[in-house]
C-alpha cells in the first residue's frame, strides 16, 4: 500500500519518537509503550496495550519494530487526550520533521497536518476553532509559524477552546433564566397582557 508524502511525515514523526526510547541494546520494548504514549499526550487501557502487543510481538520477545508502517499507523490512530502531558522533546521532533526547508519555519498548510498529531479530536472537529488557533500562531502575519509559537499555540488550545465559547454559554444561561423568570411572573399576574392596537377610540 502506497502512502502520501503527508503520511510518510507522520510515520517519520512516530518512528522518531519511538526511536528516542531505545534501550542500551538499541531496542524499544513493549513495556515502555504506555509511557511513550503518555509523552505523546495519549493514553489507552492496558487491555488495548496487550492487544497491540499480541498483534505485533509475533516473536514474543517484547521488542517493538518501530519501523513497521502498520504498527506506526496503529499508534497514529490513538487520539490525544491530554495536551499538557506532551513532552517538550515531542514538540521538537514534530517541528524538525515538518520544517521541510530547515529554516525554523512551518507554513500554515503544513501546520494543519502537524496539529492532527497534537490536538484532541474534540478540538479538531471544530474546523473554525482549528483555523483560529493556526492563524493565532502566525503572530508575525507572514504565513509562517515559529517553534515557540507552535508550542504556545498547542498548549493553550484547551484553554482557548473554553474561552472562545464562554460568552455563548453565558448568553444562553441568561436567556434561559430570563425565560423561566418570565413564566413565573406571568403565573402570578405580574406580567401585563399587551393587546393589539386597533386605532384611536371613537374614530369615524
Amino acid at each position: 500500500m502506497s502512502h502520501s508524502a503527508k503520511d510518510e511525515k507522520i510515520f517519520e514523526f512516530f518512528k522518531s519518537v519511538l526511536k528516542s526510547h531505545v534501550d542500551e541494546g538499541g531496542k524499544v520494548r513493549f513495556d515502555k509503550l504506555q509511557g511513550i504514549l503518555t509523552s505523546l499526550g495519549r493514553k489507552i487501557p492496558e487491555e488495548r496495550i496487550h492487544k497491540i502487543r499480541k498483534k505485533f510481538d509475533t516473536k514474543e520477545n517484547g521488542v517493538i519494530d518501530y519501523k513497521d508502517p502498520e504498527f506506526l499507523m496503529t499508534i497514529a490512530s490513538i487520539n490525544v487526550v491530554d495536551v499538557k502531558a506532551i513532552e517538550d522533546a515531542v514538540y521538537s521532533t514534530a517541528f524538525r520533521i515538518f520544517d521541510k526547508d530547515c529554516d525554523g519555519l512551518i507554513s500554515l498548510p503544513e501546520m494543519r497536518t502537524v496539529l492532527t498529531l497534537f490536538l484532541p479530536v474534540k478540538i479538531q472537529q471544530e474546523r473554525e476553532l482549528v483555523e483560529t488557533i493556526i492563524y493565532g500562531m502566525d503572530t508575525q502575519k507572514d504565513g509562517e509559524i515559529r517553534f515557540s509559537e507552535f508550542v504556545t499555540g498547542v498548549k493553550e488550545a484547551d484553554t482557548f477552546n473554553l474561552s472562545l465559547y464562554k460568552e455563548e454559554f453565558i448568553l444562553a444561561a441568561v436567556l434561559i433564566a430570563g425565560f423561566f423568570l418570565y413564566q413565573i411572573l406571568k403565573t402570578f399576574g405580574f406580567v401585563p397582557v399587551i393587546g393589539v392596537y386597533e386605532g384611536p377610540l371613537g374614530g369615524g
